[in-house]
């Protein structure tokens, strides 16, 4: 018996007492075995978590998967608890199972659709802004705000086209989209050879080795990518700030994440043409001050009246943060 009828993947019956022990029950099962001294692993990502049960199928999956939890847990409440699923996710993600899940349903899909222009078959569409932002929103809505900042958000991964590839090597579209990936609500995951704007079509293209040679010839990509994570690392409002929309119409999107009077503004036009738009500063709380442009180094910009205008060129976006 093999997972998905692959006899070279065995399919693990978790009514066996002794699959039990040695994975995850026993004092030294080896959930715990890897979180403890000398390894202190941070987390354990689970592949097709959804698939694990008594059986050739997945029955009682969910008391398994909360008794991965629990022993995980037991060692070491801090560490993460990923699931892979491809689709929808909800019942997994309610505080009692996984921490986050591989977030295609609520980040990939429609971040794919919008930037992209591609379905999740990878099939041309075209989404507008008040769309995208209305998927991800009831994608959000569906979990607690805790699992909601758990989720492993990302362009790409081992599993599907890489983003590069999916623009047709558009490397404007795969900066904006980093943009965004970095400010999203959610655990930000960048694929390896991004750094180095490494493309791939569908698995096994998607593998590439590394071409560690790129990266001298691309250092302006891999610093790109340390500005954005260097932020994110320094920013509490973009680790767990709230998310208030400010601007969503046609080509154009902005959001703030605001933390205890930190705020910090993503605001990304994939149009052709540069967008002048003002937002609503205020729902955030705040009537004037001044922001710093992040991608424009040394650039800043006032908000007056509870008003930021703004002026982003084609195909870019811009992180503004309050000073």
């Amino acid at each position: 018996m093999g997972w998905n009828g692959i006899h070279t993947l065995p399919k693990l019956n978790f009514l066996n007492p002794e699959i039990r022990d040695y994975f995850y029950a026993g004092e030294n099962s080896v959930i715990r075995h890897w979180l403890r001294q000398p390894y202190c692993i941070d987390g354990w990502r689970f592949d097709v978590i959804h698939m694990l049960g008594e059986g050739e199928g997945a029955t009682n999956n969910a008391h398994y998967v909360r008794a991965f939890r629990a022993s995980a847990k037991a060692d070491n409440p801090q560490c993460y608890v990923l699931g892979e699923h491809f689709f929808e996710a909800t019942q997994w993600l309610q505080g009692d199972q996984e921490d986050g899940a591989m977030n295609y349903y609520g980040f990939a899909h429609p971040v794919r659709a919008f930037f992209a222009g591609l379905d999740i078959a990878f099939d041309p569409c075209r989404i507008e802004a008040d769309e995208f932002v209305q998927w991800l929103m009831e994608a959000a809505a569906k979990i607690p705000w805790r699992n909601q900042l758990s989720q492993l958000n990302q362009l790409d991964s081992h599993d599907t086209m890489r983003f590069l590839t999916m623009v047709n090597g558009d490397e404007a579209t795969l900066r904006y989209a980093l943009i965004f990936l970095v400010c999203w609500a959610g655990v930000p995951c960048i694929y390896y050879g991004t750094e180095v704007a490494l493309e791939g079509g569908h698995d096994p293209d998607n593998r590439r080795c590394f071409p560690w040679k790129r990266l001298d010839s691309r250092q302006d990509m891999v610093d790109f990518i340390k500005q954005l994570t260097s932020l994110r690392n320094q920013s509490s409002a973009l680790q767990s700030g709230s998310v208030q929309w400010l601007y969503t119409e046609g080509d154009v999107i902005a959001f703030a994440r605001c933390l205890d009077g930190e705020r910090v503004i993503c605001a990304i036009n994939r149009g052709l043409t540069p967008a002048e738009f003002s937002i609503p500063i205020w729902q955030t709380g705040l009537e004037q001050g001044y922001f710093s442009l992040l991608i424009k180094n040394g650039e800043g910009i006032d908000a007056s009246d509870g008003i930021l205008n703004l002026t982003i060129p084609a195909k870019s976006g811009e992180i503004l943060v309050q000073a």
